[in-house]
């Protein structure tokens, strides 16, 4: 007598081999994800360095005090300086306005009320040359800090949310001045 259909265990290794091929994807999906996030936070602290770089060719100046040569903020309200007025913005960007006197458009981008933000949810972190001598100090890879030779430098603390590590995403070349 001849049987059709597919016995209990034919089926059990379709579906292994299914969840198999399921988890594999997955995977590959997540790690996509993931590069997708960095090479966005790249272009991001790249595309918020040049704006910077081109406001100090035009000024001549960071529109900042700060204590000792470099300055490190937070990419939160300063970065209204580097937009022109849109009518939603905020009262308290006015003082920040006032740095941007010919009102160029140097960064725009219209969803800044929470400041600008990686793909991890934390502020874009900059450093800036406040003496005018090229040179910031930045966080170092594994801890510390080190200076390198420019103006702006802009990072994203990456996936582990912390400045000087290995996940941080950065503007510049590491290395040694």
């Amino acid at each position: 007598m001849k049987r059709s259909g597919f016995t209990m265990i034919e089926l059990l290794a379709s579906v292994g081999i299914i969840i198999v091929l399921a988890s594999m994807i997955l995977f590959g999906l997540n790690v996509a994800r993931q590069r997708a996030r960095t090479l966005e936070a790249r272009s991001m602290s790249e595309q918020i360095q040049l704006a910077w770089e081109a406001y100090l060719a035009d000024y001549q100046e960071f529109p900042f005090e700060g204590g000792g040569s470099t300055l490190q903020v937070e990419s939160d309200i300063i970065m209204q300086t580097l937009r022109t007025r849109h009518s939603d913005d905020p009262p308290d960007v006015s003082e920040y306005r006032s740095y941007n006197r010919r009102g160029y458009t140097y960064f725009d981008i219209h969803h800044l009320s929470e400041g600008v933000r990686d793909p991890w949810g934390n502020f874009y972190q900059i450093a800036l040359d406040m003496n005018n001598n090229g040179r910031v100090t930045v966080p170092a890879d594994g801890g510390g800090q080190e200076t390198i030779r420019q103006s702006v430098a802009v990072w994203s603390m990456g996936r582990d949310g912390e400045s000087g590590t290995s996940a941080d995403i950065r503007s510049w070349r590491s290395g040694p001045e």
